[in-house]
């Protein structure tokens, strides 16, 4: 059975804790009722595409004073699941701050992580400010897909980690196919034969 990890990134209020809690015990948490701690880390099988996987869920109070911890917790992760509300602008516009580091990571790395944009509290579409195709022109930018989720109904919530999963499992493939076309091209060539005659045929002028 294959382990990935994941990372939730976002602001403080937007449900990030919400979201795991619904996903691997099925029920909603008020942000009321919880009090976060540095670094919160879950774990849970999913199946996707007839393959079972662990997920190991990470995430961090988003705090400037911890971003180095958020940039350690990109390094660790597969894949990354942006999360913003679709009640709060602040949250939105933050989501550049926290591409930035995940660009960072990768630009260090030379790896590219999986990124799925998530708008949450579908469920309060009348307090709605953020449009569903601002999310969509901002997933085009990052280069992600867009999900709305609600965590307080459960909506789309298992489909955005079953999405990130299925482009965390195709990132792999497409990596181990250039590594296998990298590894073919360093082979040592074939020797000359010497009693092949040399043609000449190219003259440079």
């Amino acid at each position: 059975m294959k382990s990935i990890s994941i990372v939730l990134l976002g602001c403080n209020g937007v449900g990030k804790s919400s979201i795991i809690y619904r996903l691997v015990m099925n029920r909603y948490l008020d942000d009321v009722d919880y009090n976060p701690v540095i670094e919160d880390s879950f774990r849970t099988m999913l199946d996707v595409d007839d393959e079972s996987y662990y997920v190991n869920i990470l995430e961090s109070i988003d705090d400037e004073e911890y971003q180095d911890l958020r940039e350690q917790f990109i390094f660790r992760s597969n894949g990354i699941l942006l999360v913003f509300s679709i009640t709060s602008s602040l949250s939105f516009e933050l989501l550049e701050e926290y591409f930035q580091s995940i660009s960072k990571v990768n630009k260090e790395t030379g790896i590219k992580k999986p990124i799925i944009l998530v708008g949450n509290k579908y469920d309060s579409f009348k307090e709605r400010v953020i449009t569903r195709e601002e999310g969509y022109i901002l997933a085009k930018k990052f280069g992600s897909e867009y999900i709305e989720v609600s965590a307080k109904t459960g909506c789309n919530i298992k489909k955005a980690f079953c999405v990130l999963i299925q482009y965390i499992h195709k990132f792999e493939e497409e990596m181990e196919l250039s590594l296998s076309l990298s590894s073919s091209k360093k082979e040592k060539p074939k020797k000359r034969n010497k009693n092949m005659k040399k043609k000449n045929n190219c003259k440079i002028q």
